[in-house]
């Protein structure tokens, strides 16, 4: 039972950094807030700056048409050294 134990802590940090380099979730992270703070700023303007809402319009289009694309998608696990 201890050996068990002691196997499944060792395995671990070994099970975790391959997690988060396969799943990207930093990558990810930036992604979303990248996209939040865009979907802000169009919002601020639309209703402090007086912007168009053609001009807001075809801003947010071309920013989704970039953005998409860069989403981090699933990754290789690290190699070693």
């Amino acid at each position: 039972m201890v050996r068990t134990i002691v196997a499944v802590l060792a395995a671990l940090p070994g099970f975790m950094t391959t997690m988060i380099g396969t799943f990207k979730f930093a990558a990810r992270s930036d992604w979303f807030w990248t996209k939040h703070h865009m979907m802000d700023a169009l919002g601020r303007q639309l209703e402090y700056e007086g912007k168009n809402e053609q001009a807001v319009s075809e801003n947010l289009t071309q920013f989704i048409i970039r953005h998409e694309s860069a989403w981090p998608s699933f990754g290789q696990a690290p190699k070693q050294p």
